[in-house]
C-alpha cells in the first residue's frame, strides 16, 4: 500500500534551494579536505590510499572494468565545473577515510539539519542523559519514600 505525501510549495522550494549547486559544493568540500591533507599527502598518495582501502574492502570505486580509480577520474571528481563525473556515496566515504577528513559528509548532513557528534559532544550528551536519568530516579525515590511515610503503598506484600 503506497502513501501519498503532499509537500507544500515552500517545502519543495526549500529542497530545490538545498540542491542548487549541491554537486559543486561537495566537490569544493572534497578539495578543501584534500588541501588540508596535502602538506602530508600528495594527490597520488590519496589516490593510492583510496585504491588500497577499496581493494582491502573488496569494493570498486568506479563502474566498468577499471582496476581502480585513476588520477584523471579523481581530478574530475574534484572539479566543481565538471557536472558529469560525480563520486558515488561509497567513493566519497572512501575519499574521506583516505584524507582523514569528514567535511564532505558534514556538508551533506548539514543540508538535513544534522551534524556529526564530536567526542566532546558525545561526552556532554552522555552527561546530560545521566542527569536526566538521575533526576527521574530521585523522583521515583521521593514518591516511594512518601508512600512509606504515609503507609499508602500500592504494591502487594
Amino acid at each position: 500500500m503506497s502513501r501519498e505525501i503532499q509537500l507544500s510549495l515552500l517545502t519543495h522550494g526549500d529542497a530545490q534551494a538545498k540542491l542548487a549547486g549541491f554537486n559543486a559544493t561537495i566537490k569544493v568540500a572534497m578539495q578543501h579536505a584534500l588541501s588540508e591533507a596535502r602538506p602530508i599527502l600528495s594527490r597520488e598518495q590519496v589516490l593510492d590510499r583510496m585504491n588500497g582501502i577499496a581493494a582491502s574492502a573488496g569494493v570498486k570505486l568506479t563502474v566498468g572494468n577499471s582496476r581502480g580509480l585513476s588520477l584523471p577520474t579523481l581530478d574530475k571528481w574534484l572539479n566543481p565545473a565538471d557536472r558529469e563525473h560525480l563520486p558515488s556515496i561509497l567513493a566519497l566515504h572512501i575519499f574521506c577515510l583516505a584524507v582523514g577528513n569528514l567535511a564532505p559528509f558534514c556538508l551533506i548532513l548539514g543540508l538535513h539539519g544534522c551534524e556529526l557528534m564530536t567526542p566532546e559532544d558525545k561526552r556532554l550528551r552522555n552527561y546530560g542523559l545521566a542527569c536526566i536519568e538521575s533526576k527521574q530516579k530521585r523522583k521515583v525515590l521521593r514518591r516511594l519514600e512518601e508512600e512509606i511515610e504515609h503507609g499508602t503503598s500500592h504494591g502487594l506484600r
